[in-house]
């Protein structure tokens, strides 16, 4: 609307329907210990469906989701007071609707099931023939620690015997230090194909993080340590050990698919 002048000051009406929508929205990712985390690999965060959803239906409307996955449009659909049916080809995406419903909404009613096929109304057509699908599950508990718990399970395992408590080892000098000056890092390098979780993950201190940076191996810090001076040949059984310890700790938190210390996933 024309804006109204007067003296220095200029004044603007709105528009009786309101502002321009801006053409993004601010919505927190999901992080690795979020509570509405349930490992499937493309969640979003519910808050986005909600408003999607919000800004297409009215209450008592159908929301049809034909890639249901973890349920998240089935649990905003069922909070904003809508009718919903989700469509899904993993075998358990039934049983994490209903847990997610029972979790986020509190319904602890029957959810209507079926695992009988469509009738097909087009003769029998292959639809999408050239895609290969493959089937995707969730991720164990243990491939889901957070930051905060590798770092707590390593710290355990490399903790400094005979030290005072509270000392870690690092696993490639072997010298010993708090653990607020130990940094976590891949034992082999992301750029090199290395997994995201603790079976790849090691305690360092600060100058052989920084020596390791993002490419090299262990190993190959070892050997960067030696050259630099870095390196105490002392300290090395005391660094191999951290290490193996380090991977004794990763192997125990798979077999138990989750965390030893602190709270479980």
């Amino acid at each position: 609307m024309t804006p109204k002048i007067i003296g220095d000051k200029t004044y603007q009406k709105m528009h009786p329907l309101g502002r321009i929508p801006f053409d993004w929205w601010r919505i927190p990712i999901l992080t690795n210990s979020d509570k509405q985390r349930t490992g499937y690999p493309t969640q979003k965060p519910l808050a986005l469906y909600e408003r999607i959803i919000k800004a297409s239906s009215n209450e008592g409307d159908m929301v049809l989701d034909p890639f249901a996955g973890c349920a998240t449009t089935c649990v905003a659909a069922e909070r904003l007071n809508r009718q919903w049916i989700g469509i899904d080809i993993w075998e358990k995406a039934h049983e994490v609707v209903v847990n997610r419903l029972r979790k986020e909404v509190g319904l602890f009613g029957d959810v209507t099931f079926t695992d009988e096929l469509p009738e097909r109304t087009d003769d029998g057509a292959t639809a999408a023939p050239e895609f290969n699908l493959e089937m995707r599950g969730i991720r164990p508990a243990w491939q889901r620690l957070s930051h905060k718990q590798i770092v707590a399970e390593l710290a355990e395992a490399q903790r400094a015997k005979g030290s005072p408590e509270g000392m870690v080892t690092c696993a490639t000098c072997g010298r010993e230090m708090e653990l607020p000056f130990m940094e976590l890092d891949h034992i082999d390098p992301r750029k090199s194909g290395g997994p995201n979780d603790i079976s790849n993950r090691i305690l360092l201190c600060g100058p052989c993080n920084r020596t390791k940076s993002y490419k090299s191996t262990i190993s190959q810090t070892i050997e960067l340590n030696k050259k630099s001076g870095w390196h105490r040949p002392e300290l090395k059984e005391a660094a191999d050990g951290a290490g193996k310890a380090a991977r004794r700790r990763a192997d125990a938190v798979i077999s138990n698919n989750g965390p030893l210390v602190g709270d479980e996933i």
